[in-house]
């Protein structure tokens, strides 16, 4: 890889990790590639990879990273800041590393950021994911209450834990409410397969997305008909143009009905002609 004239510009680096780890999706195991050759890695460039990291599949990688940095050099490493710490919390929740994050906890209040409202909502939601409900609740206090995501930090934190009855009473007493925060209690219910209440909610939400059209859709695995009935209503009465992954959900829902036949003809009406055989073959493989 030539990157000489790069590691003599600390500027030009950076947009080429930014470019590699978050702008172009899949592309960061290019940055890592070029984070290994540069002699002395700065805040930004740490903060940048550990971001990438922490929204792939291995979200791993972003607490090592994370330790990389602060044992970097021979003295005291790079010291973390407000923007390290809400994707390194982000990777312990996906890990269910808590006492990890326990640590990591103790780093932001050495840092004196536990009042930025980033890394509260963060710390707020790694607590409550984790099962620590008494460290998130502790946090969820004053301000903290009048932020949405932090309510829907602490509603995620319950849902994901399987108490669907605080996340409900959350929700119930939350003020503003975001699409996360549908979308979870939407979502929570499906998967305990009460689609009665994920539909109540779903006709309630003030704007759907992706997820909560994906959540009504897959939701009904075994009731066919309802998946193509949430397919139909999506794209001919709120015009929501189906992109992959709503086809997605409806191929798996025909492929493990046993439907196959209908399932490789519902291929043939998908829009993304360069890339149907490929995912086809995935899909079906998954049935």
């Amino acid at each position: 890889m030539a990157l000489r004239g790069f590691l003599s510009d600390p500027s030009e680096l950076r947009e080429l990790l930014f470019a590699s780890a978050v702008a172009v999706r899949g592309a960061i195991a290019h940055a890592y590639l070029v984070f290994d050759q540069i002699p002395r890695p700065d805040r930004f460039m740490y903060n940048t990879l550990i971001r990438g990291a922490a929204h792939t599949a291995a979200p791993r990688d972003a607490v090592s990273l994370y330790t990389r940095m602060l044992r970097r050099g021979g003295g005291g490493g790079v010291r973390p800041d407000k923007l390290t710490f809400p994707f390194v919390l982000r990777a312990c929740t996906a890990m269910g590393a808590g006492d990890t994050g326990v640590q990591v906890h103790a780093h932001v209040v050495k840092a004196g950021c536990e009042s930025d409202a980033f890394v509260k909502n963060a710390l707020i939601g790694m607590h409550a994911s984790c099962g620590n409900l008494g460290i998130a609740a502790a946090l969820f206090d004053g301000r903290a209450r009048e932020d949405a995501v932090a309510w829907s930090a602490m509603i995620t934190g319950c849902a994901r834990r399987g108490d669907i009855g605080a996340a409900r009473d959350l929700f119930d007493e939350c003020p503003v409410k975001d699409l996360v925060s549908w979308n979870v209690m939407i979502t929570a219910y499906a998967k305990r397969g009460d689609m009665a209440l994920a539909r109540e909610l779903f006709d309630q939400v003030p704007e759907r997305d992706v997820v909560s059209w994906n959540v009504m859709i897959s939701g009904h695995g075994g009731m066919v008909d309802k998946g193509r009935e949430f397919f139909n209503l999506m794209q001919h009465k709120y015009r929501v143009e189906p992109n992959i992954k709503h086809y997605g959900c409806m191929v798996d829902m025909l492929g493990r009905a046993g439907l196959l036949k209908e399932a490789f003809e519902f291929i043939d009406t998908m829009k993304w002609f360069m890339v149907r055989s490929n995912w086809l073959n995935m899909q079906i493989g998954n049935c």
